[in-house]
């Protein structure tokens, strides 16, 4: 997989920032999601971003992947969509990208990048390129059920439609896929 110098010098900007410089830039919040037709089979991955009034939406597929490997490459693509280092607040419905990007990434890498059952962890490239983004990018889950009695209803709807888009891009994106594969 193939990323821009202009990504590249934005994860550099990000990753010099660290957390402490952190709470003086520009907050967006992004929303992802992937789903593949089939696994593996041809996927798509949707994608909002929203930054005060501002919402940009993203949306892309391949004719050959995995489900897994969407749920990751929606907040790549988010995070190389940024022009400026930002404060990112992303919220993704993937256990397995959440959980691997906040716990076992630690364990991957001290072990050679093999699972604690030895195997190869899967997706490494992709992993690899999340990983200088933890100390700027705040992860949120997006189970609704856990959310709604934190928040007031208008906000849970705002959430759901947000949500319903996404669930719209990336199946469009899916079925309209490139012809390429991404396994």
């Amino acid at each position: 997989m193939h990323f821009s110098v202009k990504f590249l010098g934005i994860l550099a900007q990000h990753f010099s920032y660290g957390t402490n410089l952190m709470t003086g830039l520009k907050q967006i919040s992004i929303f992802t999601d992937g789903s593949c037709l089939g696994n593996p089979g041809p996927g798509g991955y949707g994608i909002v971003m929203k930054y005060k009034k501002h919402t940009h939406e993203l949306a892309g597929g391949f004719a050959l992947t995995t489900n897994n490997r969407m749920e990751m490459l929606a907040p790549i693509v988010a995070l190389e969509a940024l022009k400026v280092p930002c404060q990112v607040i992303l919220t993704s419905d993937s256990q397995y990208m959440r959980q691997g990007i906040t716990q076992w990434i630690h364990g991957w890498k001290r072990n050679g990048w093999v699972t604690s059952t030895k195997q190869a962890v899967k997706n490494v490239d992709l992993w690899h390129v999340l990983m200088p983004f933890r100390s700027c990018t705040k992860l949120i889950g997006a189970g609704l059920k856990a959310m709604q009695g934190i928040l007031r209803t208008n906000v849970v709807m705002t959430w759901h439609a947000k949500l319903q888009r996404k669930s719209r891009l990336k199946k469009t994106a899916a079925i309209s896929h490139n012809k390429l594969n991404l396994v």
